[in-house]
């Protein structure tokens, strides 16, 4: 089983069995999406030890979390019973993008980076920095922020995208970031270590919101 470059080598054999063992619940061949579920999911608890441990740092694992639903998917077609990938190709478009929008997905993204900044222990105040863009959309006039909503927009229409192609999207619409982050842009944003679990979260969050 492949897994993302930077999850750790000692948790790879653990992670296999218990991703297998999860996906052995659903073996029929229409069952694929449940599969799917059940292995990122049992993987997304190994990885959230892990960042808790110290042994693969938040960011990396948000990054891990989504490469390893493209590596379900692209082991789904045996599994599945097509004799190509291509076959296949038609269903794992939709059946990711109703995993990466749903809640449980949402949940399991912001426990990741909660616990990410637990570990380096942010003060009080640079926990409330955040708070002002996230409730910008409600703002005094009570209308939603432009910006936000152009962002949710663009974020949810490209679901399937990549976080790292997101970013670029948002660059290329000239989305602006957060105004108390040190980055000009999304894509800078994203390569910051102190940053990229907080765009994960925000990317994560928008692929929920309808526009």
């Amino acid at each position: 089983m492949d897994f993302p470059p930077t999850f750790p080598n000692s948790l790879k054999a653990k992670a296999a069995a218990a991703v297998l063992r999860a996906q052995r619940q659903f073996q029929a061949q229409h069952q694929a999406k449940e599969r799917i579920e059940a292995g990122i999911f049992s993987f997304a608890k190994i990885a959230r030890v892990a960042v808790k441990k110290g042994e693969w740092r938040a960011d990396l694992a948000l990054d891990g979390l989504d490469a390893f639903l493209h590596t379900l998917c692209a082991y789904e077609p045996a599994a599945s019973g097509f004799t190509n990938s291509g076959g296949f190709d038609r269903f794992a478009g939709p059946i990711k993008r109703e995993i990466t929008t749903s809640e449980r997905w949402l949940r399991v993204v912001k426990r990741l980076a909660a616990v990410g900044e637990d570990r380096t222990e942010p003060s009080q105040a640079s926990r409330r920095e955040e708070l002002p863009d996230e409730h910008r959309a409600t703002a005094d006039s009570g209308r939603v922020d432009p910006e936000i909503a152009k962002r949710n927009a663009i974020v949810r229409n490209n679901a399937g995208t990549p976080n790292k192609g997101l970013c670029a999207l948002l660059d290329d619409q000239q989305v602006p970031v957060p105004q108390r982050w040190v980055s000009s842009n999304w894509t800078q944003a994203y390569k910051s270590p102190e940053l990229k679990s907080k765009v994960q979260v925000i990317l994560a969050k928008a692929k929920q919101k309808r526009v």
